[in-house]
């Protein structure tokens, strides 16, 4: 039995296989999730050991016992040959109904068939208000598409070890090259996200010869913005970077960032009713009016200023 995508993993499949993780165990169905591992699979789970599908079994039957309401959310942060290394992070309540949201690591080993041969993750929680939790969907069922992930929650490294305790060197340890690795994985994170979903549906919009095409493909690409940033409440990360000084270590990523979201929607604006000179100035002007509502609404404390100024984007390409 072979579970596909197989090792070597690219960066697309990889990102596949540790979606089909998070879904599988939000299912909470430790027998099924179990079955993702070779039967002599190894585990380090927080500070437990074990080996074998039966006592993979019975350590996700005992945590599910536990941890009530449990909605997961994984993201990939890095990929090599055969290993994936990955950080989460749940929320869940106790019998109590005090809340929780835990944060972690894990680095997975892959054997040729798909199968995961090593899990090693390192967790911490904390407890949380309920009014704070991040996580809604219908725990009945996966996490829907537009469901924000990690990074359009804003679950970044010193958030995640102010809310947990954990100590940098802890996660560092997946990450050899420290900050500058962490930021490369950050970026690489945020590119492919903004190319799936922004800069490759304009282009496709645009070769259209439909312009009612054109304007859903800006329509969506607004909405798609709007699903990242969370309305205002998060932060552009790329536009942290340009500003701090970071921006020396990373000039080109971050400046082909900005070009290419201006360069595809400048695009798509020529293929509707404005000249190319117009659109141009329409596409600059958007995306600086996004990236400045940005700022303005975190430093506000007012996520409404981003709403109001995405809707005059909205209407000005309109």
């Amino acid at each position: 039995m072979t579970r596909p995508p197989l090792p070597p993993f690219d960066r697309e499949s990889a990102a596949l296989k540790v979606r089909m993780a998070e879904d599988g165990w939000n299912t909470r169905n430790a027998d099924k999730v179990a079955l993702a591992y070779t039967e002599d699979c190894h585990w380090r789970n927080r500070a437990e050991f074990v080996t074998g599908r039966a006592d993979i079994v019975a350590l996700l039957q005992r945590k599910w016992t536990r941890e009530l309401d449990y909605r997961l959310i994984k993201e990939l942060w890095a990929f090599e040959g055969n290993r994936i290394a990955v950080r989460f992070a749940y929320e869940y309540h106790d019998d109590s109904g005090q809340w929780y949201r835990a944060y972690g690591n894990e680095n997975w080993e892959f054997a040729a068939d798909g199968l995961m041969q090593r899990r090693l993750a390192s967790i911490n929680e904390a407890p949380i208000a309920a009014a704070d939790r991040k996580f809604h969907w219908d725990a009945s069922g996966p996490r829907p598409q537009n469901h924000p992930g990690l990074s359009e929650l804003g679950f970044y490294l010193a958030r995640i070890g102010a809310g947990t305790g954990l100590g940098k060197g802890s996660m560092y340890n997946f990450f050899p090259g420290g900050k500058e690795e962490m930021a490369q994985v950050v970026l690489a994170h945020i590119d492919a996200w903004f190319r799936t979903q922004v800069f490759e549906p304009l282009r496709t919009a645009a070769n259209s010869a439909n312009s009612a095409d054109v304007a859903e493909g800006v329509a969506q690409m607004l909405d798609a913005v709007e699903r990242y940033f969370q309305s205002g409440r998060s932060v552009c990360l790329v536009g942290v970077f340009a500003l701090g000084h970071e921006r020396d270590l990373f000039a080109a990523t971050i400046r082909e960032y900005f070009t290419e979201w201006i360069d595809a929607l400048a695009f798509a604006l020529t293929r509707g009713k404005h000249t190319p000179a117009d659109a141009r100035d329409l596409a600059e002007d958007a995306v600086g009016a996004i990236q400045g509502a940005l700022v303005l609404a975190r430093a506000a404390d007012d996520a409404a200023q981003f709403t109001r100024a995405l809707a005059r984007v909205r209407q000005r390409l309109g």
